[in-house]
This record gives C-alpha cells, structure tokens and sequence, in this order.
C-alpha cells in the first residue's frame, strides 16, 4: 500500500468503479455509496469507470448514478474515448489518494492494487499481494490451517484437468458427504456458487463454471452446517485492526438454499439480518478476536469485510475474505 499525508481540506479523491467482472454492478452501487458519503465542500470526488476489458473512462457524478454496467459499455463505446494509460496515470497522479470500489477480479485479486504500486500512486485499502492472498479461497484456506485456524476440508479442481470427477467422487466417499458447495476459488457475492447432493451434480455445476469461464480453478467443500455471519474490520489510527460487531445472517437453507446473489442483492423476505449477532458475548469476542488476527496474518491494511460460519461444535470457520467490501 501507498501512502501519503493529506490535508482534510480540499481533498481531492479518485474513485475506481466497474471493472470486468460479473460484480460490475455491485461496483457500480458500492462506488455511488462512497460517493454519498465522502462528497461534501472540501473533497472532490473523480469518478473512474473501467469497462469490461479493462478500459478506463473518466465520467461525471451524474453518469455514476444514472447508468447500469450495459448503460455504461454501450453508451461510453458509443459517445467516448477511453483513456490512454498516459492520461489515466495523469489524472491518478493528480489527486490525493485513490479509492478502489471494484469488486472481484481485477479489482480484488490484487492486479489494480499491483498498477497503483508500480506507478507510486497512493491508495485506500490492502497491498496488492495482501489481495492475492486473501482473495484467492484456495490460497486463504491453506494459509489458515496452517496456522491453526479451524477449516473445513476442501479440493481443488482445475479446469483442463482429466481427475475432476474422480476428485469430486472420492472427497464425498472420504467426508461421507451429503450436502456439498461448489465455488469459484477466486470470486465475490456468490457468483458462480451451487449447493449440490451428489457428485454427479457436483461435477455438472463443476462443467457450468468452467464453461462460462467464472474461473479456471473451483473449490468443492462440504456444506457448512452452522450460523453464518459477517463481520468487518477497520484498522485505527495505531495501525491495530478493530473487529466491529459481527451480524449474524439468518435464513433457511432446505431444499438446496443458500445464501446467494440473489438474497444478498435483490428484496427478499427470505433473510434476516441480526446485529449484534445472537451468539453468546464469548463467542462474540472469539469472532473479533480471530478476525483481527487473520486481518494482521493476512496482512491487510485499512478495511476488509469477513464472512464465515460458527459451527455447531462452537468452532468459527472463516469462509471468504473480501479485501473491497460491498458497500
């Protein structure tokens, strides 16, 4: 991470939206809710779209709020020159600190993060290398269990690989599996996720990944059977990480439910959100606790956002890392 020192006055701030993944459009709202709440009379806010294949733009306030991300591609392709790399950097360098609001790759895998460094730009939130770790499901899990922390077991299934349906066969035979997830290893807001009951199902959602391309790397682990929460992390002016209240994400998950883009998104009277979440003030305390300490493990700075599941023996697993929080 890049930083310098700025006044509060007349604070000059890019903001990075869109992106080319599927989160586009929750980039777009997350970028609008920054914007809400950091404008006032002494900050600029320079909105900066980028497109599906990675096309920067700079864009008004007004086209922020008015356009979806097809209103976006369609009318920019039509009506405006994307940036050269030149003026983009011109105009990042020009203001006082850069604030991504992109979700999943590209904006959270670390690549944007990695420019921003290499061109000595400063910006809000994790290290390019800090992104790549916590992003990647596969990579975060591992790092987990090796120091310590409660995980549930896992395979990894790669695309052009001939052994997935004898690795998906033999993980439901080895964990007597009744209930499975299937994940992208390197995706957000439940893109892409699939409960499954058999391995025949498990490698047909497995084939559907694939084929749309979401990743080219899946994570299959059992279904968790437990109480899911959220819960995010700030870092204060002493560099420490502060867990603030997790919240408890209540829904049913029979008949194959999960908690999935839809519900997450779109009005639904099929989820209720609890905060503080009802745990017990101990387990409360265990969430913040672990969470902070994975914060510093992982090495990230200013704000992440945790999710995970308290288990029904009492262990916390934590499930994905967003380094770029909805917002």
């Amino acid at each position: 991470m890049n930083k310098k020192s700025f006044s509060a006055k007349n604070t000059k701030i890019a903001l990075l939206t869109g992106g080319p993944s599927l989160e586009r459009g929750i980039s777009l709202n997350s970028a609008r809710s920054v914007l809400d709440h950091l404008s006032s009379d002494n900050i600029e806010i320079v909105p900066i779209y980028f497109d599906q294949k990675k096309r920067a733009y700079k864009i008004s306030r007004a086209e922020l709020y008015s356009n979806n991300p097809s209103d976006f591609d369609f009318k920019l392709a039509q009506n405006f020159k994307a940036l050269s790399e030149k003026a983009l950097l011109k105009i990042l360098k020009s203001v006082d600190i850069v604030f991504t609001a992109m979700h999943g790759p590209f904006g959270e895998d670390g690549q944007i993060q990695n420019f921003l460094e290499k061109h000595h730009i400063s910006f809000i939130g994790s290290s390019s290398q800090a992104c790549k770790t916590a992003f990647d499901k596969h990579n975060a899990s591992k790092t987990l269990k090796e120091k310590g922390f409660f995980t549930l077991p896992t395979s990894l299934l790669k695309i052009y690989s001939k052994d997935n349906e004898k690795i998906i066969k033999e993980f439901f035979g080895k964990y007597k599996i009744k209930r499975a997830i299937v994940k992208p290893a390197t995706s957000g807001s439940s893109i892409g996720v699939f409960s499954v009951s058999t391995p025949e199902e498990a490698f047909e959602k497995v084939n559907i990944i694939f084929s749309k391309r979401m990743d080219t790397r899946i994570i299959l682990e059992p279904f968790a059977e437990g109480k899911e929460f959220t819960v995010i992390i700030l870092q204060n002016k002493l560099g420490m990480p502060v867990a603030l209240m997790p919240s408890e994400i209540e829904m049913t998950y029979h008949e194959g439910r999960i908690f999935d883009f839809r519900r997450k998104y779109l009005p639904t009277n099929q989820v209720k959100y609890h905060c503080p979440a009802r745990f017990e003030s101990g387990v409360i305390e265990k969430i913040q606790t672990q969470a902070a300490q994975l914060f510093t493990l992982l090495k990230m700075n200013d704000f992440a956002r945790f999710d995970g599941f308290l288990m029904p023996d009492g262990n916390i697993w934590f499930s994905d890392f967003n380094p770029v929080s909805g917002m």
